[in-house]
């Protein structure tokens, strides 16, 4: 299920007993993510360009029978053109009934995350308080 919530666009979902929880932090504010259901998902919905027909589809389309499997696909954007952004997603899996983890976004860049007793930030810029930074360029 796709949810907006006021520190990003998130979704989360269930396999077996674990739970994963996904959520999309640098600018949510112009954040378009559509949740496209089977052969729907496979048509990218800003070029219109049917994704099934390159080349890492052509062996499944030659088998009888064949068609996109009734999956979610997730399809990011912004609602204004843009030549670039940033993309700070946090994939926090966890067992069914765990406590969850709280996500805060600092920015477009950085992110705190509080789980299991722990509380950890993670940079892609120079957050001095950041326990992890990554540098990109």
């Amino acid at each position: 299920d796709l949810t907006p919530e006021p520190e990003g666009v998130g979704l989360e979902y269930r396999i077996g007993d674990t739970e994963i929880i996904v959520r999309h932090l640098a600018g949510v504010d112009d954040l378009d993510m559509r949740d496209l259901r089977g052969g729907e998902g496979m048509i990218n919905p800003i070029t219109g360009e049917d994704v099934t027909r390159t080349d890492k589809w052509r062996h499944g389309q030659n088998v009888p029978g064949f068609k996109p499997l009734d999956a979610h696909h997730i399809w990011v954007g912004t609602r204004t053109p843009a030549a670039a952004m940033n993309f700070l997603v946090v994939i926090v899996p966890r067992r069914v009934g765990e406590e969850a983890p709280v996500i805060e976004g600092l920015g477009d860049t950085a992110v705190r995350v509080s789980f299991r007793g722990e509380t950890r930030t993670v940079s892609f810029a120079d957050l001095p308080e950041a326990d992890i930074i990554v540098k990109t360029r």
